[in-house]
């Protein structure tokens, strides 16, 4: 699968940003980190994990539901079963 650019430079800045803003909004301020604290940052980090592991594969599905409809993707791989067994 072919990943464009400005998919990559959107993951990248978007990685730097959420690292950036951590960093910046905990150590600007040293306070004693209360279990609370903790624990809305975990969610938020899960939460985003979630997110972004949820657009990889709704964008993934997308481009293989889009290339099976038009032809583009199928192959020879598809008539591969398990063990490298030709499927009938």
């Amino acid at each position: 699968m072919n990943v464009s650019l400005w998919v990559w430079l959107i993951t990248i800045v978007g990685f730097v940003l959420v690292i950036g803003a951590d960093l910046w909004l905990n150590d600007h301020k040293p306070h004693a980190v209360t279990l609370g604290e903790v624990t809305r940052w975990v969610v938020f980090y899960v939460a985003l994990a979630v997110a972004f592991g949820g657009t990889v594969s709704r964008s993934v599905f997308s481009a293989r539901h889009a290339g099976l409809r038009s032809g583009e993707m199928g192959t020879d791989s598809d008539d591969i079963g398990p063990c490298g067994s030709k499927r009938g």
